[in-house]
């Protein structure tokens, strides 16, 4: 089965108000854990990010000049196709996500039924560690996962790392797949 940890950014928290997808990166997993394919992308949102510039490292300048998900996204969807997505929080990617799609693509169908599985690497440290914070950056910690951007990867990419990480370190606590 083809395993694909995944992070996006966007404009904003809510895609009922406008907001969009600005970039995604998917990392597909070996056996082994290790990346063995990578895809990413960056959308013009066809909206200001100025609010965003600092916190994602990108501007408005350097998305003007990228194609719109109904351009380009096609590429995305291909990558993930018939696959185990692995997200942190993923009720959340998945909605932007189907957003785009159903935007772009309206007759496409949605992740739910385009890929294999969803995975939320959230809900599975909450089962191990109920008490805990469930952000990226303290489940990582706790996990044992260095979190530092030692290759100073855009922040979807330096996430989904950080997701695949935590997946495998998850799957082992629990003893297996």
């Amino acid at each position: 089965m083809k395993r694909i940890a995944l992070d996006i950014e966007v404009t904003g928290v809510e895609p009922s108000e406008g907001h969009r997808l600005i970039a995604v990166a998917a990392y597909e997993l070996g056996d082994d854990g290790a990346a063995v394919n990578e895809f990413r992308a960056a959308y013009n949102p066809k909206r200001s990010i100025v609010p965003l510039e600092k916190l994602i490292g990108r501007t408005d300048a350097d998305l003007m000049s990228c194609p719109t998900f109904a351009e380009a996204g096609g590429e995305f969807l291909e990558f993930i196709r018939d696959a185990e997505l692995i997200i942190h929080y993923a009720a959340f990617d998945v909605g932007f996500i189907n957003n785009e799609i159903a935007l772009a693509f309206p007759e496409h169908p949605l992740l739910e039924e385009h890929c294999l599985d969803i995975v939320d690497t959230r809900d599975l440290y909450s089962a191990l560690f109920p008490q805990a914070p469930r952000s990226i950056e303290h489940a990582c910690r706790s996990s044992g996962i260095d979190t530092e951007n030692y290759e100073n990867r855009p922040i979807e990419a330096h996430y989904a790392c950080l997701t695949a990480k935590l997946y495998l370190a998850l799957v082992s606590r629990q003893g297996g797949e």
